[in-house]
């Protein structure tokens, strides 16, 4: 018998969840490749997930690591990692959206 896989569609996790979840994020699809712990700077010890997936620019897999609450992995491989750089149209009018919001938020002397 198959065992279908869970499908997630954010980061949000009490406990950190099975091998094979699959994440689709904006068009681009994360499979769960495992966990591990991290110590953190204060000497606590956090869990990570590990995140296999496809560049969105070149289309070689990688794998990132995230918490168990995030807001999103990496979209891109090391060698064309842009932080800040929205990949999609959606991602470039949500963090428009972002920026608008936190101008507004600031007050001038």
């Amino acid at each position: 018998m198959k065992r279908h896989r869970a499908v997630v569609h954010t980061i949000d996790f009490r406990i950190i969840p099975q091998v094979d979840t699959v994440l689709m994020l904006e068009g681009q699809r994360y499979v769960v490749a495992g966990s591990r712990l991290h110590r953190r700077a204060d000497g606590n010890r956090v869990p990570l997930i590990l995140w296999q997936s496809h560049c969105a620019t070149c289309g070689e897999s990688f794998e990132c690591a995230t918490t168990l609450k995030a807001q999103s992995p990496n979209r891109r491989c090391e060698i064309h990692h842009r932080p800040g750089l929205a990949v999609t149209a959606r991602g470039k009018t949500n963090q428009a959206a972002f920026r608008t919001t936190k101008r507004r938020g600031k007050t001038t002397r």
